[in-house]
C-alpha cells in the first residue's frame, strides 16, 4: 500500500508540474504597442457646394494622431460601345478634393468608401 502511496504522489506531483506553467500569469503585452482592437479606419465622402471631399485614416487610441491612408477619387465612365466602369479621377494620401466645373453630370466615389455616391452637375 505504501509503494502505491508513493507512486500515486509521484504522478500527482508530475501532473502538477505540467500544468502549473499553463495556469502561471500570462505574459504582459506594452501598453503603447498599437493592435486591431483599438485602431479602426475612418473614411467619408462629403460634397459642399461644388466641391468633393474624400477622405481615409486609420485612427488607434495610442496615437495622437490619425495615420492617412491611400485613396483615390473615381468617376463613373461609359465608353461609346456601352460599357461603363469607375475610372480613377485624382488620387491622393489622407484628403482628396475635386471642384466640379459645372460643364457635365456625372457619379464620383471614394475608392475606400465605394457605397457612398456624390455628383457633379451642371449649374
Amino acid at each position: 500500500m505504501r509503494t502505491l502511496f508513493a507512486r500515486l504522489a509521484v504522478l500527482v506531483a508530475a501532473i502538477a508540474a505540467m500544468v502549473a506553467p499553463v495556469a502561471g500569469p500570462a505574459v504582459a503585452q506594452p501598453v503603447n504597442s498599437p493592435t486591431p482592437i483599438n485602431c479602426w479606419n475612418e473614411f467619408d465622402t462629403v460634397k459642399q457646394g461644388q466641391t468633393i471631399t474624400i477622405s481615409a485614416f486609420k485612427d488607434c487610441v495610442n496615437s495622437p494622431t490619425p495615420q492617412a491612408l491611400s485613396l483615390t477619387l473615381q468617376i463613373w465612365v461609359c465608353d461609346e460601345i456601352g460599357g461603363c466602369s469607375w475610372v480613377t479621377w485624382k488620387s491622393g494620401t489622407g484628403v482628396v478634393t475635386y471642384t466640379c466645373p459645372g460643364t457635365f453630370w456625372s457619379p464620383f466615389r471614394n475608392s475606400r468608401l465605394p457605397s457612398k455616391i456624390v455628383y457633379c452637375e451642371y449649374f
